[in-house]
């Protein structure tokens, strides 16, 4: 466990430094406080190292899996300043979605990664809409193009790695309400095809 720890420290390290020289441009003012933000698993690293141009203006909490395959992840977020709970939003222990739920409660934005952590690729669980439902908070979903980019084509996520110094394009969706007049089933299949929609709009990044 200890040495476990240790390359999780030294990766941690070097993913600091890396992150620090990418240069990120977008539409960030669509951006609205309270909304829980989200997106694909191929987006982590450059999602994650956005955060630090947030989590001093905005108080933000990350839901990490309890996987082992999660651990790293957790640290990244914690070094990024957010506070990290671990389990899923349709499983995790009472005490940690006791937790959870208080965090939400106290304004807490939250950051959700849509498809993790094993998909499939862009694939969308039902957790995030009942947080939606239940916090009356809308979804806002985040859409990365970096370049230069590493794409591993043998992940189940296409995972996408940004060289150092990588200009980073995003963009920020519209947000997503769910419609208490229709099922849950309904409503995935609307956000669903909401996040297609945006993606579609979105294919022409800034320059």
């Amino acid at each position: 466990m200890e040495r476990k720890y240790f390359w999780h420290q030294v990766v941690a390290r070097i993913y600091i430094l890396w992150t620090s020289t990418f240069r990120y441009r977008g539409n960030s003012s669509m951006l609205e406080h309270g909304s829980l933000m989200a997106c694909y698993h191929q987006n982590i690293f450059s999602f994650l190292a956005m955060a630090r141009f947030f989590y001093k203006e905005y108080r933000i909490s990350a839901l990490i899996s309890a996987h082992e395959d999660g651990d790293l992840v957790a640290l990244l977020c914690q070094k990024h300043g957010l506070v990290v709970v671990r389990g899923s939003s349709k499983r995790m222990k009472k005490r940690n979605y006791i937790r959870f739920m208080k965090i939400l409660k106290e304004g807490f934005m939250a950051v959700f990664i849509l498809d993790g952590p094993i998909g499939p690729a862009k694939s969308v669980e039902m957790g995030i809409l009942l947080l939606a439902e239940k916090f009356k908070r809308p979804i806002q979903a985040f859409f990365f193009y970096p370049k230069p980019v590493f794409q591993f084509k043998r992940t189940w996520d296409l995972f996408q790695l940004p060289f150092p110094f990588a200009k980073i394009n995003y963009r920020v969706t519209k947000k997503f309400f769910y419609d208490s007049s229709l099922g849950r089933k309904s409503n995935l299949e609307k956000f669903k095809s909401f996040l297609e929609e945006q993606e579609v709009a979105f294919e022409k990044p800034l320059k």
